[in-house]
């Protein structure tokens, strides 16, 4: 008997160890594994919740009706929004719209208002140089007319027919010399070397354009039409309007670049200032700069 107690004995003290143990692995952190949440002690945890019973009953749902009925009215007050949404942007552009109509009404009073002044400067000219002169104003006036229709390339368009048109307006003296002009009229006094750079620079672009222009039109028609043998035209026939509409397009778009490098060669020839306020005069009259 003695002997069956002292087994029971050491059975209980190790069933006791080995819940011990259990328990403080349990509770150890494992090597990058999350550490096991320590519930609190009753007394934090707060009061227990009386338990009730939880009733077995069929669930109330909404009729398919009254559901649809639901639905209806949720997708009518999406689509009111939706409407509100639409009509305050409509608003929104028209009044924009307004606001820029505006402001081009403004720029071209303003800009009919300088051209008039530079009008005038014609009769300070020789004769023959005044032609050219109001030629080019003319271009300025025709790229300012446009407004807010501006064509994407309306800036290549003023150096085709400023430059090029009508075979090639820029090949003539008088009209290298109406761009100083032009400049004396806007009130920008430069030095004669400056002007005299000017002139060179005006028949430099001119000489630029035109070869690319008989580039274009060989491309498209066979032979070059501007500053072209007339007597080949006579022969063969002048091309069709669709042919001469895709040259023209084509060469628009070649001016465009070449409208660049004539600023970019003017920005490096005049003095800051100068270039500043030619800038102005270019954007009054709807070009960019």
């Amino acid at each position: 008997m003695r002997f069956e107690g002292s087994l029971r004995d050491a059975a209980i003290a190790c069933a006791l160890i080995a819940a011990a143990v259990f328990a403080v692995y349990a509770t150890r952190r494992r090597p990058g594994g999350p550490s096991r949440p320590k519930l609190p002690p009753a007394a934090v945890r707060g009061p227990e919740i009386p338990r009730t019973p939880v009733l077995k009953r069929p669930f109330a749902a909404l009729p398919a009706e009254v559901r649809r009925r639901l639905a209806q009215r949720e997708r009518e007050r999406a689509q009111a929004e939706a409407l509100k949404e639409e009509e305050e942007a409509r608003r929104a552009r028209e009044e924009a719209e307004r606001a820029l109509r505006a402001a081009d009404e403004e720029r071209r009073r303003l800009a009919g208002e300088e051209m008039s002044h530079l009008s005038s400067y014609r009769e300070l000219l020789p004769a023959d140089d005044a032609e050219y002169y109001g030629f080019l104003l003319r271009r300025f006036s025709d790229a300012s007319e446009y407004g807010l229709n501006r064509p994407k390339n309306l800036e290549g368009l003023f150096l085709n027919t400023a430059f090029f048109a009508a075979g090639g307006w820029g090949k003539n003296p008088g009209f290298r010399r109406a761009w100083v002009y032009l400049f004396r009229a806007l009130g920008i006094e430069l030095a004669p070397e400056v002007e005299r750079a000017l002139v060179k620079t005006v028949q430099e672009i001119y000489e630029i354009g035109r070869e690319e222009t008989r580039a274009i039109e060989t491309a498209v028609f066979g032979a070059p039409l501007e500053g072209g043998d007339p007597g080949y035209w006579e022969v063969v026939g002048y091309p069709p309007l669709a042919d001469c509409e895709v040259a023209w397009e084509a060469r628009n778009d070649y001016y465009m670049e070449l409208y660049g490098e004539f600023l970019s060669r003017l920005k490096s020839l005049l003095p800051e200032e100068d270039y500043a306020r030619f800038c102005e005069f270019l954007e009054l009259f709807n070009l960019s700069s």
